[in-house]
């Protein structure tokens, strides 16, 4: 190994605060070279023998290398550091932290000029209104006052929520609509407003709007978003509030290319179904990408809204397996919904007489070629039509006598029926992406975990796809998870198919999946990765096994035999 040259310094780049990356790139490589490298990533040998005398001066030589190829400045950080490890550790913590640190705080100033308009960055004599400035010179209106003055002058009205001032001044100069405020990340006074819409009356946005310009209603703030974006953030129920800025600028309802539409926005928050529905009617189902219309789809199961779900359904169909933003398909969110199927709910012995005794009249079809007619969401009104009034003084009869969680329970459970047969039909294997195949397989999973009989009922009845045949990562058949779980409901289907074979031992569905009485042995003899048939899995106790809600353990036992004897049928 040569020598180390003590009159010259190691590499060329001397260390400072600013040329880190520079100077740890050469040295490491000279120390690779010099086979001084490993020091830095070793410990010292414990024991005082030749190998740890060694490993001494190779240390040594790594610590001068580094405190020689240090500035004055960088050199008292590891003055007084005895080994090449711990110098190198703190150069690097001190050094390139603090570049890391800088470039984040550039990186923040840098977004925060991307965010904040041209005039505002790249000042010019002839300035816009917006901001107030005037340039190297003040400009003056009519009365005497400097743009400045007048700017100040309102966004103060603006915050002290003096807003009938505010209004009055804003008639005086109209230029001010598109003023923006500082206190509000550089937004209008209406974006204020609408974000502080429960202090006052929707009258003010109404004039507010009125006295801007029809541009100014799409002005966005440092964060990109416009007024209406807000209102419908914040409040998606102020339904007339959108509506009299739409009114005002139909470009609303169109937001940028890369940005989520708004009616998709309402859809998913909790208060937005009336807006949802409103946007939806002023949008036309072309324009709307697939994975928005599968998001519409998804957040209406989830939050158990039907009106927009039927309309995309019924021209759509095979939206039930395209990807939404969460990366998971319509069917999925309603696989995963427990409270979309009969099977999913326990209802005691009257509740269940009620449930039965209610009648639910189905959605009508709807013309393709007309948008959805806007009116009161379902589930304010249950029922369309000439009914609606027979149908509204049953909802207030089942809401005097306390039962209307029931009715609404079954409006679900019946609307779900409805659509499942449409979805199922869509359902088509060679129509289907591996991706799109692997995430239909995952719903039928969780409906088999869950005992939603009827959604798997519907897949047998109404779709093409073999779901008998297909296997989770354990390799178990629906049937197994469905034994696992305990779900008879979803087991007793192939009992039932059992009883309904033909003379000739067969059993025929809609879409001709046929099953012979061999092919259906063969399904219950099924065996997963661990050899387990479906009696092995009736026998076993997991904790997907849903026993809990048997009172005792003797009640337990005696269902888990019926079980054994189930699975040994």
């Amino acid at each position: 190994m040569g020598r180390l040259n003590m009159t010259t310094a190691v590499v060329r780049t001397v260390l400072n605060y600013k040329n880190y990356d520079d100077w740890s790139s050469q040295i490491k490589t000279y120390l690779l070279a010099e086979d001084l490298w490993d020091v830095l990533g070793e410990e010292r040998p414990k024991t005082e023998d030749e190998e740890s005398k060694a490993w001494e001066r190779k240390d040594a030589k790594a610590l001068y290398a580094i405190q020689n190829s240090c500035g004055d400045d960088t050199y008292k950080l590891i003055k007084d550091k005895t080994t090449a490890k711990k110098a190198w550790n703190t150069l690097f913590y001190e050094l390139k932290q603090m570049e890391q640190r800088k470039q984040m705080e550039q990186m923040e100033q840098a977004l925060n000029i991307a965010y904040k308009s041209v005039s505002e960055v790249y000042p010019t004599p002839g300035v816009s209104l917006e901001e107030g400035r005037t340039g190297e010179h003040d400009e003056s209106d009519e009365s005497g006052e400097t743009l400045e003055s007048i700017h100040k002058t309102f966004a103060k009205y603006v915050k002290s929520n003096d807003w009938v001032n505010a209004i009055k001044f804003l008639r005086q100069h109209r230029q001010l609509g598109c003023a923006r405020l500082p206190f509000v990340r550089s937004g209008t006074a209406l974006h204020y407003a609408i974000q502080n819409l429960e202090r006052f009356c929707e009258r003010i946005i109404q004039e507010l709007v009125e006295l801007m310009a029809m541009e100014d209603l799409e002005i966005q703030d440092n964060l990109g978003y416009t007024a209406i974006d807000y209102l419908i953030k914040y409040y998606p129920e102020r339904v007339e509030v959108a509506k009299c800025m739409v009114k005002r600028n139909h470009n609303l309802l169109s937001p940028p290319y890369d940005d989520v539409p708004r009616v998709v926005v309402a859809q998913g928050k909790t208060k937005g179904e009336k807006m949802a529905l409103w946007l939806y009617s002023r949008t036309s189902p072309e324009t709307l990408n697939v994975i928005y219309a599968a998001q519409l789809v998804s957040d209406g199961f989830r939050l158990q809204r039907f009106d927009i779900v039927w309309n995309l359904i019924q021209r759509y169909p095979k939206l039930a397996v395209a990807m939404n933003l969460e990366g998971n398909s319509p069917l999925k969110a309603l696989a995963s919904n427990p409270f979309a199927f009969k099977s999913g709910s326990r209802l005691s012995l009257w509740e269940n007489l009620i449930y039965y005794d209610i009648s639910i009249n189905p959605l009508p079809h709807i013309d393709t070629d007309i948008r959805i007619n806007v009116g009161e969401p379902e589930s304010e009104h249950s029922d369309e039509g000439p009914l609606a009034e027979q149908k509204e003084n049953k909802r207030h009869h089942l809401i005097s006598s306390g039962i209307d969680c029931i009715y609404q329970m079954k409006l679900v459970h019946e609307r779900v029926q409805q659509f499942l047969p449409l979805m199922c039909e869509a359902v088509r294997r060679d129509d289907m992406s591996y991706y799109q195949r692997k995430k239909l397989e995952e719903t039928l999973f969780v409906a088999a975990e869950r005992g939603h009989v009827e959604y798997i009922t519907n897949f047998l009845r109404y779709s093409s796809y073999p779901i008998f045949r297909v296997r989770n990562k354990k390799h178990q058949s629906l049937f197994q998870i469905a034994a696992e779980c305990r779900r008879y409901n979803v087991y007793n289907i192939i009992c039932e198919l059992f009883q309904k074979l033909d003379k000739c031992g067969f059993y025929k569905s809609k879409y001709g999946l046929d099953y012979s009485e061999q092919e259906l042995k063969e399904i219950v003899e099924h065996k997963d990765d661990l050899g387990n048939t479906m009696l092995h899995t009736a026998a076993r106790i997991t904790p997907l096994s849903q026993i809990d809600h048997i009172q005792g353990a003797t009640l337990q036992m005696q269902r888990e035999l019926q079980w054994f004897k189930l699975g040994n049928y």
